[in-house]
Formats: C-alpha cells, sequence, structure tokens
C-alpha cells in the first residue's frame, strides 16, 4: 500500500476508530512508516526482516539505561562495593525484566560489556601503560619465574 493511500483512506479510519473509544490520534506524533524500516515504541525497535517480525530494544533504550549505570557508579566511585552492587541490582534486573521478551542478548552483552569496563580497575603496578592483556602476560610471566623460588621455600 503507497503512504498516499494510507493518509488519506486508513488513518481517517483509525482516528474514527480511536475517536468512538475516547482516545486522539496525534498528527504530530504520528509517522507512517514500513515495517521493513522499523520504528521505536516504548523503548523497542519493532522491525521486520525478511519473513520474521522482531523486537528489539532500541539504541536510545540502551542508552538511557548506561547512562543510568554510569551515573550510580560514579556516585559510589568511593563508596563500598556492596553498596554499588545493591543500587545497581534493580536497575539491572528491572530494565532485563523488561526487555527479555524481545530479542535482546546483544543489547544485553553489551550492557554486560560496558558495565563490566566502568566497574573494574585500570591495570596499574608495575607494568606502568601496558594494556589489559600485556599487563595480565607480565604478571603471569612473573608467577612463572617466581614459582618455583617458592616451592622451595616451603
Amino acid at each position: 500500500a503507497s503512504e498516499e493511500l494510507l493518509r488519506n483512506e486508513v488513518l481517517p479510519l483509525v482516528k474514527e476508530f480511536m475517536h468512538e473509544r475516547g482516545l486522539e490520534l496525534s498528527d504530530e506524533k504520528t509517522v507512517i512508516t514500513n515495517i521493513h524500516d522499523g520504528f521505536d515504541f516504548l523503548g523497542c525497535n519493532i522491525r521486520k526482516y525478511g519473513d520474521k517480525l522482531l523486537t528489539k530494544p532500541s539504541k536510545q533504550n540502551v542508552k538511557s539505561i548506561m547512562r543510568k549505570i554510569r551515573g550510580t557508579i560514579k556516585k559510589f566511585r568511593t563508596g563500598k562495593q556492596s553498596d554499588l552492587i545493591k543500587c545497581l541490582n534493580p536497575i539491572i534486573r528491572g530494565w532485563v525484566n523488561f526487555q527479555k521478551y524481545n530479542v535482546s542478548s546483544v543489547a544485553f552483552r553489551y550492557v554486560d560489556w560496558q558495565t563490566f569496563k566502568e566497574i573494574s580497575p585500570c591495570p596499574s603496578g608495575s607494568a606502568g601503560n601496558l594494556g589489559y592483556t600485556e599487563d595480565r602476560a607480565r604478571m603471569a610471566q612473573d608467577e612463572r619465574t617466581l614459582s618455583p623460588q617458592l616451592q622451595g621455600r616451603r
């Protein structure tokens, strides 16, 4: 169906249907779009991929939850970790329960990874500015060289 047909014939029928039930359709918010392009509704992106209609968390919804998580982590930067966990758990659990019926595994992994990066301290110590993997490799090498010495002292 063309957009013109939808706008001129179907939209008035929908408005009449809603008016009978005491509801209104907002002209400035109403957008006619192709289902293959998708649209955002209540924190979900609804889109048809081939033969399948999928609902995923919208990008704006994921950004919003990450903003909330980062804000909470910043508040508890110097506090106890147990207090941070008590504060983060209901936020994350609520968002997951809201999104669990959507195709959410990619969004869940992203939020999990970003939260881990926010909470985890940067590697520091004798390794200087080495990245995480280089620092870890150096620490493993140190353990291998120290192990015979430590075993001899037991």
